[in-house]
């Protein structure tokens, strides 16, 4: 009996995660600047995220008080060109060309260039919007590239739909897809974080997770301050 009650809880949990993108399928995340508030430790502090259509990709820019991130993606989430302004006169731009990850990093003092070889996987890089179309698709879990930001190196992650959930933001509660994204093979132990999307269009709501090999932090959705 403890056999075939395992069994059909598994069989329960698939379906019902297999099922949350249908509320998706119809839905585009609005345009607009999004206000998301970021606690570690005892720091907290707010970010601007802003979402742009345009005919041939959406831009995602990121910014806070020290650095602008600006990400232009496909409709299909795969990151097209990434750039990084860190506050103190340095840029780093990314770059893909089919398999071909370029990354260029210039400063005041200097400047270097390196060339990544991927395979057939895709490169994600803003989480906030490149896993939407991930959500809205029958896979249960997707590999895909990465930049690792503090070394600036292309790593494999893995995201995994978890389950459906009611999340209390700001006083309202919302309904939201779980996903887990951590490393993979051996080094899959060291890192992981959780992300929540809202399921009626799949915009980022809060993050869970580790920043570093020692820090975790939490980032939540305050408010929609411009746009639709």
């Amino acid at each position: 009996m403890k056999v075939y009650h395992f069994l059909f809880l598994t069989l329960l949990l698939f379906s019902t995660v297999s099922k949350l993108p249908a509320a998706l399928m119809h839905s585009k995340i609005p345009e607009g600047v999004y206000r998301y508030q970021k606690m570690s430790g005892e720091e907290k502090g707010d970010f601007l995220w802003t979402l742009r259509y345009y005919p041939e990709f959406a831009e995602i820019i990121v910014h806070d008080q020290e650095t602008t991130m600006i990400n232009r993606c496909e409709g299909d989430g795969k990151t097209l060109y990434w750039e990084v302004q860190d506050g103190s006169g340095g840029t780093t731009i990314a770059r893909r060309s089919g398999n071909s990850l370029t990354v260029q990093m210039q400063n005041s003092e200097s400047s270097q260039e390196q060339t990544y070889q991927l395979d057939q996987r895709p490169w994600f890089q803003p989480f906030s919007y490149s896993l939407r179309p991930f959500l809205i698709s029958e896979a249960q879990s997707i590999s895909f590239w990465t930049i690792r930001q503090d070394k600036m190196k292309p790593v494999v992650l893995e995201a995994t739909k978890q389950s459906f959930e009611t999340l209390l933001l700001q006083g309202s509660e919302i309904e939201a897809i779980k996903v887990e994204v951590r490393l993979t093979g051996f080094f899959a132990p060291f890192w992981r974080g959780t992300y929540w999307y809202r399921s009626l269009d799949g915009l980022f709501l809060k993050y869970e997770g580790m920043v570093s090999i020692q820090d975790r932090a939490e980032i939540e959705l305050v408010e929609q301050i411009a746009g639709r």
